[in-house]
C-alpha cells in the first residue's frame, strides 16, 4: 500500500504545477494518515518526518537543485543539459561580469507551447 500510494504521489506531482501545489500537499497529507492510522483532527506533520517525506513545495524545489547540480557537473543527460545554458556561454554578454559566474540561463521562447515546456 505504501508503494502505491507514493507512486500515485510522484506521478500527480510531475502532472501538477505551481498553482496546483496544494492539491498535492492534500493528497499528500491524506496518504500519511492513511498510513500512519491519523484521525483528521490530527495534525500530519510528525507524521511526515516519520515516513521521511517532504513537503510538496521543498520537494519540488529539493528536486530542482538536484537536476541543476547534476547539468553543472556534467552527470545529467544531453537532453536536459541542452535546456539550459552558462551565462558566459551566451554571445550577447561577452563583456559584463555575470559572465565570470556559474549561473545559468534558461532561453526564452516566443510561444506559449514553448513556455509549456518548462
Amino acid at each position: 500500500m505504501y508503494v502505491l500510494i507514493t507512486k500515485v504521489i510522484r506521478t500527480s506531482r510531475a502532472k501538477f504545477y505551481c498553482n496546483r501545489l496544494t492539491t498535492v500537499q492534500r493528497v499528500q497529507n491524506a496518504a500519511a494518515r492513511l498510513i500512519c492510522n491519523l484521525k483528521p483532527c490530527e495534525h500530519v506533520t510528525a507524521s511526515l518526518k516519520q515516513l521521511h517525506w517532504l513537503p510538496v513545495k521543498q520537494r519540488v524545489q529539493y528536486k530542482l537543485c538536484m537536476i541543476m547540480y547534476s547539468i553543472h557537473f556534467g552527470l545529467a543527460p544531453l537532453y536536459i543539459t541542452e535546456l539550459v545554458s552558462t551565462v558566459a556561454a551566451q554571445t550577447s554578454r561577452p563583456g559584463l561580469r555575470s559572465a565570470d559566474t556559474t549561473n545559468y540561463v534558461q532561453p526564452r521562447t516566443r510561444t506559449k507551447f514553448g513556455e509549456r515546456a518548462f
